[in-house]
């Protein structure tokens, strides 16, 4: 039985070279010569290993789209490296650190890390879909519904979306190189009198008061490869 079952599927290899019938379980050649000894002839070997019959690669790829792959697991919340450091989560603590701190980073608190994820999520569609123009990195700006963060730097970087890659994974960062700093060109603060910005500089800072960095945040997003979708 297993015999036969090796003869079909040796006969189906060799009819990829037209060396054999179009029927796998017929057996004659249609050069001549017996099918068992070409199919075992040294150059036939070498020849199946350096050009794949189609017909193979067909197999595979139908074996593949078969399978179901759930993408998502890898999804993770908003999350920092940050120990030992304050933590901002409002308007008013912000000032007082500012009116208060001595510049050291502090790390943002969740209600306003979800704030940047909240305004990040038009870019996150776009990668889903595939249609941002650079799919595996990129460096822009949101808007935190927090004035004293006001407009921040995302960065991003994706990692599978190969051609045969059933998900992809996007790690964000928010708040990257940003700060508490240049408080006169804020809104609701200073009012756009800011006219040299220099973060953590004593340019266009309250007297007496000390800007301080953020200290950056990640969060990663796992979906189904758009790329992949489209092919199929």
């Amino acid at each position: 039985m297993r015999s036969a079952k090796r003869s079909a599927r040796q006969c189906k290899v060799a009819s990829a070279y037209q060396w054999c019938s179009s029927s796998a379980s017929e057996s004659t050649p249609r050069k001549g010569g017996h099918v068992r000894a070409r199919l075992f002839h040294p150059s036939f070997v070498r020849q199946v290993r350096r050009h794949p019959p189609r017909v193979l690669l067909a197999d595979r790829n139908e074996e593949d789209d078969e399978e179901e792959v759930q993408c998502g697991a890898g999804s993770s919340g908003p999350k920092s490296d940050a120990t030992g450091v304050a933590t901002v989560d409002s308007d008013g603590e912000a000032v007082a650190i500012y009116e208060n701190g001595n510049g050291d980073p502090v790390e943002l608190g969740p209600n306003v890390q979800q704030s940047i994820v909240t305004a990040n999520q038009p870019r996150e569609a776009r990668l889903r879909n595939g249609s941002t123009a650079n799919q595996r990195s990129g460096r822009y700006g949101v808007r935190s519904s927090h004035f004293f963060v006001n407009r921040t730097v995302v960065t991003y970087a994706t990692t599978g979306c190969g051609p045969r890659d059933h998900c992809c994974t996007t790690t964000f960062t928010g708040a990257v190189d940003d700060g508490f700093w240049d408080v006169t060109d804020l809104p609701l603060v200073g009012g756009l009198f800011c006219s040299k910005p220099d973060g953590m500089e004593r340019n266009c800072e309250w007297e007496d008061h000390k800007p301080y960095p953020f200290v950056p945040f990640s969060w990663t997003i796992e979906y189904d490869n758009p790329k992949r979708k489209k092919k199929q």
